[in-house]
């Protein structure tokens, strides 16, 4: 039986994705607005010809006249195949919906373009872990980081990070230490999100670390080569971060912070998140210990995100984690998966402790925290500290 016909995006509206990226002032809420059901070839041509946006009062705030009419005046000075040439002659491949290596299926925010230095081969394609934390870390915090990433890719997992100073660079370096020293196609590699365009090295300290991800693995953004990494550009790449990661781990991180916006999107795509314990002393575990507090999975080891993944270190990679559609955040159906249908019943008598959770379903914490994370995720139970609740919806229905 012959593979079905799938249309390739047109070189066009790869042009018309590139071009829409250099606009300065049009960010990823922006270009959602713009295009709204339009391809982005038609949104372009519309922004060249005045007729994009309409002027019906429906604009987001802060976005001006004179903005608009800047933005229709900057696509008119654009050649958006040329655009798209510059970058490949850059050694960076341009990647959109559509094409068979696009990671962001069924994204709830996916990027309208996807800049890569490296091999586009490698995302997606194993079981991905996020390891990120606070720039201002103690020695321990980048201690741990380092050793995890090293362990995870030992162990065949990718590690995905921002390439930040801290707990980001600190992750992506011990990564780079076990690939390099793994054989090829067995270990795990680094894939690095930044929030500049990928001429721009930042911070500069991280020039040659960056330069080994790229040969390892990939950096990746959807800015365009030339973007300075904005401010608001940084919460808008920590979205990228979760959707690429089946889990997330937080190793240290402060009350407030970047990786506090991360985990804010893992849940929004229902991806585990786990935390590194901290002293109660360290203002550089307080965010982290908060976590833990709302429900965030205890780590310890290596192991326990292995279990996280359902993988032990025989098996990772060479078990498929990801179902034909990309997904991994679709809640187990209960008649389907053994933990789920225990978790449920339990919960179907009232409101239960996480111990007593793990206690009478046998499974372990890990195992059922991620269980309670996706069904949380998903609407059908709530969590108040270590206490959890039956949605409504999600009780058994009478036969």
């Amino acid at each position: 039986m012959s593979a079905p016909f799938v249309e390739r995006p047109s070189d066009n509206e790869r042009g018309a994705r590139v071009a829409l990226s250099h606009i300065e002032g049009v960010g990823p809420a922006r270009l959602r607005w713009l295009m709204a059901e339009r391809s982005a070839e038609a949104t372009f041509e519309g922004l060249r010809s005045g007729t994009i946006p309409a002027d019906d009062g429906a604009a987001p705030r802060g976005v001006s006249v004179a903005a608009v009419q800047a933005w229709q005046s900057a696509a008119r000075a654009f050649d958006p195949i040329g655009l798209v040439e510059r970058h490949r002659d850059a050694g960076i491949e341009v990647l959109i919906p559509g094409d068979d290596r696009w990671p962001f299926v069924d994204d709830p925010e996916p990027p309208s373009v996807l800049y890569v230095w490296g091999d586009p081969g490698r995302l997606r394609a194993r079981p991905a872990v996020a390891i990120i934390g606070t720039r201002r870390c103690t020695d321990l915090g980048r201690s741990i980081a380092s050793d995890l990433g090293a362990d995870l890719a030992a162990a065949g997992v990718d590690v995905v990070s921002g390439l930040a100073l801290g707990i980001d660079g600190a992750a992506h370096a011990g990564t780079v230490r076990a690939a390099q020293r793994g054989s090829v196609g067995a270990h795990g590699v680094p894939i690095a999100v930044v929030a500049n365009g990928l001429d721009r090295v930042s911070p500069r300290f991280h020039r040659a670390l960056t330069e080994r991800v790229a040969s390892l693995g990939a950096v990746i953004s959807e800015a365009p080569l030339g973007t300075n990494g904005d401010r608001w550009r940084f919460p808008a790449r920590n979205r990228l971060i979760a959707g690429l990661s089946d889990v997330v781990i937080v190793v240290e991180s402060r009350t407030k912070g970047g990786a506090l916006i991360t985990v804010d999107e893992a849940i929004e795509r229902g991806v585990p998140v786990m935390a590194v314990p901290g002293s109660i002393r360290s203002a550089s575990s307080a965010g982290t210990n908060r976590l833990l507090a709302e429900g965030a999975i205890p780590l310890c080891n290596v192991d326990d995100v292995l279990a996280v993944l359902n993988l032990t270190g025989s098996m990772v990679g060479q078990q498929q984690l990801h179902d034909d559609s990309g997904s991994t955040s679709k809640v187990p159906d209960a008649r389907d998966d053994p933990l789920t249908r225990a978790v449920l019943a339990e919960l179907s008598t009232g409101s239960v402790s996480i111990d007593s959770l793990v206690r009478v379903s046998g499974g372990s914490l890990a195992e059922v925290m991620v269980v309670v994370q996706r069904l949380a995720a998903h609407g059908r139970v709530s969590q108040v500290g270590s206490t959890i609740l039956l949605a409504a919806e999600a009780w058994p229905q009478p036969r």
